[in-house]
């Protein structure tokens, strides 16, 4: 009987220590595999600084005015987006904006794309977007006689149109529209 009880200790501990060391290993295995994934994101980071800061370098000569030559070492892909959007357009010359710095949009991806819409929208309708919000997802150019309105409209428990009301409304503020205007 005491060997029967000294098998069954032996036993249970040889399946903990087994437990135990299992354990060990997992925590060994997955604290190995963070640590590499930080390794290559730290690196990946870096990249992505480096060459953010490459493109800023690129963008800041380009925009401010100094002319480049034409055999400049600078390549296509210092002058892309960093957000992904491809290659930045230029400013056309008579562009309407002439404090343009292609600098003060590439902070944020939403402000690059608000520039980009107002660059093509004076390319191909020669019209200058005073400024341009970004709604719900959308770019909406803001024009001197164009006003934006969203409405709202509340409906009865039977379908029935309760009321409708004017949600928001985006404008240019200098902009002061007619009394029939406004009643349009």
């Amino acid at each position: 009987m005491i060997s029967n009880i000294m098998t069954k200790k032996w036993i249970i501990g040889t399946v903990v220590l087994l437990i135990v060391f299992v354990l060990v290993g997992i925590l060994k295995f997955q604290y190995d595999m963070d640590s590499k994934s930080t390794l290559s994101t730290d690196s990946l980071i870096e990249n992505i600084i480096s060459t953010s800061e490459k493109q800023k370098e690129s963008i800041d000569n380009k925009v401010d005015g100094t002319k480049q030559p034409e055999n400049d070492s600078k390549t296509v892909a210092e002058l892309t987006s960093p957000y992904g959007f491809g290659p930045l357009p230029t400013v056309p010359e008579d562009y309407p904006d002439e404090k343009f710095r292609w600098r003060y949009y590439t902070d944020n991806p939403n402000f690059e794309l608000i520039a980009r819409v107002k660059l093509k929208i004076w390319k191909e309708q020669r019209k200058y977007a005073v400024g341009a919000a970004f709604i719900h997802g959308k770019i909406y150019p803001i024009f001197k006689d164009i006003v934006y309105v969203s409405k709202e409209t509340k409906y009865g428990k039977d379908g029935e149109v309760i009321d409708t009301y004017i949600k928001e409304i985006l404008w240019d503020s200098d902009y002061e529209p007619s009394e029939k205007q406004w009643r349009s």
